[in-house]
């Protein structure tokens, strides 16, 4: 027999004497419960001699191939058609204000100038028109536009005039319309957004009224989750889609049950335009003591569902990671491999009210993350858009040898950056193996616990 190549990207796990073997690339997942077996998969690796039989059914799933060079097409392949289908949308953050009414303790924009009020006319019609440019390109198939902040829906004459403009001027080019706010002054905007047909609106709430209020609270000191909830309600009484984000840490996610348990005494989880998901804080300005590792915190979450299965609402589909082995242990087929993080490294733009434009949504307000201007007209910085848009984040430091670098996409940038000052630096950002190893032992002992969430992945499968 010619001596094989075993796919650089197989990853094993061993669960109560039960071998299972991943593959990113391919999109793999196999069990091998016979321990004969799973010798003889051992003897392949460490000699190249394995039974005819094995071998075919190994080379067939993209764990063995004749070559090197063939798995090597097999990601070319792969890569052009996820680049392809990424080119078809584009997304764009319009940034009316830095001004914020709350006073988060995990802001990713603390630091940040809030002063300056919201965008003028003119700067936004100069603003617009760039967008209009960008997504009449010839690949583009769809636009997504999105409010973001600071907060973008702080009820002063201006900033609604503005956020109007923006909304009329993307229902004329018929875009999808998204809202990321906190939701304090959300109530006052139903009537607007309402008018506009809105896709998503994203409400963040980090758990029951005690809590959450810890987390967010206003300027002066009060509290946010009353006028959040009172926000939500009349949204979802208005037939807008919302979807609350809940950003879950050591402080919070023990308080999911009785969070859910809200969320169905206001009657949101009869709401069929209601969803909720799990996000994930991260200290990035060294104050917030109760971030730990996703993998910690995956398993507290799990086990919380085992418990109450009422937190099966709030999805895990912000955990990328997950659908990994989700999408070939329930529905039998592959999720594509990550190439890149984020929309920021392909299809994402960041357009503020000073006239700067950024890639990454995280990193607005922050001028060493500029990427060029949209006044007079767009003007790109060659070296920092490339930096973004052309270094290929697969072989950046630690990752080009990373086994589980396809479902990672190398990882986010701006949080590296934020970490250690440079991508040419290792620093992981996703630990993603430890939190694989989570999720093969729940599918492994306790599959349901992930019920609801094969339940979103279809809708996510006809996107891809």
């Amino acid at each position: 027999m010619d001596q094989l190549y075993i796919s650089s990207h197989t990853i094993e796990f061993k669960i109560d004497g039960v071998l299972y073997l991943f593959n990113p690339l391919s999109g793999a997942l196999d069990c091998i419960e016979d321990p004969a077996k799973q010798r003889e998969w051992k003897c392949l690796k460490e000699h190249g001699r394995g039974s005819l039989e094995l071998v075919k059914e190994l080379e067939s799933r993209g764990h063995l191939y004749r070559d090197q060079q063939e798995e090597i097409a097999l990601a070319n392949r792969l890569r052009h058609l996820v680049e392809r289908e990424v080119s078809r949308v584009v997304r764009i953050h319009v940034i009316p204000t830095y001004e914020c009414n709350l006073r988060c303790v995990y802001c990713y924009e603390e630091g940040i100038p809030r002063s300056g009020g919201v965008i003028s006319r003119s700067r936004l019609e100069a603003m617009l028109e760039v967008i209009e440019h960008i997504s009449a390109s010839a690949t583009v198939e769809k636009t997504q536009l999105v409010l973001f902040g600071g907060e973008p829906l702080l009820n002063r004459p201006a900033q609604v005039e503005a956020v109007r403009r923006v909304l009329e001027y993307g229902q004329e080019r018929h875009w999808e319309l998204e809202v990321v706010t906190n939701g304090v002054e959300l109530r006052d905007y139903v009537p607007l957004l309402k008018e506009y047909g809105i896709t998503q609106i994203q409400v963040t709430i980090d758990g029951p009224k005690s809590v959450h209020d810890k987390r967010r609270p206003r300027l002066s000191g009060r509290g946010s989750f009353d006028a959040i909830v009172r926000s939500v309600s009349s949204a979802l009484s208005a037939k807008l889609p919302v979807v609350v984000r809940v950003n879950g840490d050591n402080q919070n996610v023990d308080y999911a049950p009785e969070l859910v348990a809200l969320f169905r005494a206001y009657g949101w989880l009869d709401e069929p335009l209601f969803g909720a998901y799990w996000g994930l804080t991260f200290d990035l300005n060294g104050r917030h003591r109760y971030c730990g590792p996703p993998d910690v915190l995956l398993k507290k979450i799990l086990e919380i569902r085992k418990q109450y299965p009422l937190t099966k609402r709030i999805s895990l589909e912000a955990w990328e990671a997950l659908q990994f082995l989700l999408f070939p242990f329930f529905l039998g087929e592959p999720r594509l491999p990550k190439f890149f993080f984020c929309g920021a490294q392909r299809n994402e733009w960041c357009f503020d009210l000073w006239g700067n434009i950024y890639y990454c949504a995280d990193s607005v307000g922050r001028s060493d993350f500029i990427v060029g201007r949209y006044i007079p007209s767009l003007q790109l910085d060659t070296s920092a858009s490339d930096l973004w848009r052309h270094t290929d984040p697969l072989h950046t430091p630690g990752c080009a040898v990373c086994p589980v670098r396809l479902c990672c996409g190398g990882g986010c940038w701006f949080r590296r950056i934020c970490a250690v000052g440079s991508l040419a630096r290792v620093y992981c950002t996703e630990h993603v193996r430890p939190v694989l190893e989570v999720v093969i032992e729940y599918l492994h002992r306790m599959p349901e616990v992930f019920e609801l969430d094969i339940e979103r992945l279809h809708p996510k499968r006809d996107e891809d």
